[in-house]
């Protein structure tokens, strides 16, 4: 049954960001109000999760304490360079850029933890991602390195080092109480330091943040728990699939067309997943 984990990640996951992509079409919505609404919503949901599931607050030493401080300065800097990018004018390089983030982040957890360090695993993520690199790249895409492009890049690297951290952290932390430490501390950050303010905002965008921000928190959540049961690179790999099904619901909610590439580059996704898991 733990195989429902990263399954709940890839869809919660992907069906959240096409909601993103429809509410900043149809709105114009401000990236800094969007994401007050996201966190909002994520410290709302995580708090009944614990309540419901009853879980005991975990024991909090001094280095657990540094480590949640890590993983939320790096939460907090991943989450201003994506939300920056995707408020930019060119973003059609930013889904390539993001198919690197597997690759970077098995290499560290190849080289920390030596239960990651399943050969097959690696070259599934890294064939996987360049496939979808491949998938993703338009040969008449010219090139054109703008602010937007450097803060995803940036983005990219924090969220591999983060899923590493996240590897090593659940070991004195359970998922629940990681997540929502880290949501609390990212989201204290961004009122303290920068100009993210609530509003104003209509009902419709209120509406669309928070069904993303329940989606992304089941993301999050069940990303954790894979990362527990399943390992850190098995997750990675499984993960893989999120284009797959980001194109399909953009074909069909937002009417996007999909490039014959992508659908070649999915089904590919979906045979490497599988041999490699039968091997």
């Amino acid at each position: 049954m733990s195989i429902i984990y990263p399954i709940i990640a890839v869809v919660s996951d992907s069906i959240g960001g096409v909601i993103d992509k429809y509410n900043f079409k149809k709105t114009k919505l401000k990236p800094e109000t969007l994401i007050i609404i996201i966190f909002a919503t994520m410290l709302i949901f995580m708090s009944i999760f614990l309540l419901v599931t009853r879980q005991t607050l975990p024991k909090i030493s001094l280095f657990l304490t540094g480590i949640l401080l890590l993983i939320i300065i790096f939460s907090f800097i991943q989450n201003f360079f994506q939300f920056k990018a995707i408020s930019t004018d060119n973003i059609s390089l930013l889904e390539p850029i993001k198919n690197f983030q597997p690759i970077i982040a098995s290499f560290i957890a190849f080289v920390l933890f030596p239960s990651e360090r399943e050969i097959k695993y690696i070259i599934a993520i890294i064939i996987g991602s360049l496939v979808l690199l491949w998938g993703n790249t338009d040969r008449d895409l010219k090139l054109k390195i703008d602010k937007g492009i450097v803060f995803y890049f940036f983005a990219t690297i924090f969220a591999a080092i983060l899923l590493n951290i996240y590897k090593f952290t659940l070991d004195l932390i359970s998922p629940g109480f990681l997540f929502i430490f880290r949501i609390l501390g990212v989201f204290m950050l961004m009122l303290i330091f920068t100009k993210f303010r609530p509003g104003p905002f209509t009902k419709e965008e209120t509406k669309f943040g928070i069904l993303s921000g329940i989606l992304y928190s089941l993301a999050s959540l069940a990303s954790l728990y894979s990362i527990v049961f399943l390992g850190l690179n098995f997750t990675i790999m499984l993960l893989l699939l999120g284009p797959a099904v980001t194109y399909t619901l953009s074909t069909s909610a937002l009417k996007e067309k999909i490039k014959t590439k992508q659908i070649i580059a999915s089904v590919i996704l979906i045979a490497l997943i599988v041999i490699t898991n039968f091997v």
